[in-house]
């Protein structure tokens, strides 16, 4: 079964991305400049609505590019948007969720409904182990043994988390990344469904369980659900998609804006 997890979320602008371009042989930068400036800049220009705020930012926004080599990242990463919801007015940070896609092939999802845990309130699995890819920036502080990290930031090629930024607190992050060889791996991806729940606690216990959130877990899965990965770590980090976001399975919308659609 492909598992997709498509979202970004620009500013308050949710939009949908659908499967990023995979290109075989060299990318010429020249093509990635053209691209960038007679495509993708002025989308991201004409986004705002007339007299939004992002509107006014963008108004006299002019393209400068110090290394175009970059752009052939950023091309893979833009190509294929299409917006998914009403333009609104964008205010405050720019927060982005780009998680392209993982595999739950073979695995099962663990439903936990207060027979154990109480409070409870998700449904989790193992994702295989060297299918999850892209990016994904997680909306609240990732908190470990009463460290907390800000800002997280994680891409992932083939399973591994290939690099790790943070607003706050990035060298506790990497190092703790640096574990063992399982604690760059996901372990566990849950989607929270008790909507009795709806504000961050820093109580892990409390947090993973938010209704219309989703979290990954860095380092050792639960063998039930079929999970191969071990590690020392286990280190749940959550994301919000109230205000935005949507997973799908095999295609098929599944999850939209912190809820189920089917």
């Amino acid at each position: 079964m492909g598992f997709s997890l498509n979202i970004l979320t620009l500013m308050g602008l949710s939009l949908s991305v659908g499967l990023l371009i995979e290109r075989k042989g060299h990318h010429l930068v020249i093509e990635a400049l053209k691209h960038v400036r007679e495509v993708v800049f002025p989308w991201l220009k004409d986004l705002g609505e007339q007299g939004s705020s992002f509107e006014r930012y963008m108004g006299n926004a002019e393209l400068k590019i110090n290394k175009p080599a970059l752009l052939i990242e950023a091309c893979k990463l833009i190509e294929g948007m299409q917006i998914a919801s009403q333009n609104q007015d964008v205010q405050g940070d720019l927060y982005e969720y780009l998680l392209e896609r993982l595999s739950i092939a073979g695995r099962t999802f663990e439903n936990c409904d207060g027979h154990i845990n109480m409070p409870d309130g998700e449904v989790f699995t193992g994702p295989v182990e060297d299918s999850v890819e892209g990016m994904v920036s997680f909306t609240y502080p990732a908190i470990y043994y009463t460290r907390e990290v800000q800002g997280v930031r994680l891409w992932f090629e083939k399973g591994k988390i290939v690099k790790a930024q943070a607003d706050k607190g990035e060298d506790y992050l990497v190092k703790t990344l640096d574990t063992d060889a399982g604690a760059r791996y996901v372990g566990e991806f849950a989607i929270g469904t008790n909507d009795g729940i709806t504000r961050f606690t820093r109580q892990i216990l409390f947090d993973e369980k938010i209704g219309g959130s989703f979290h990954m877990a860095m380092g050792s899965g639960y063998p039930e659900t079929g999970s191969k990965n071990d590690s020392a770590i286990h280190w749940d980090m959550i994301c919000d998609l109230r205000q935005g976001g949507q997973i799908t399975v095999d295609g098929q919308l599944m999850y939209k804006d912190g809820k189920f659609v089917i």
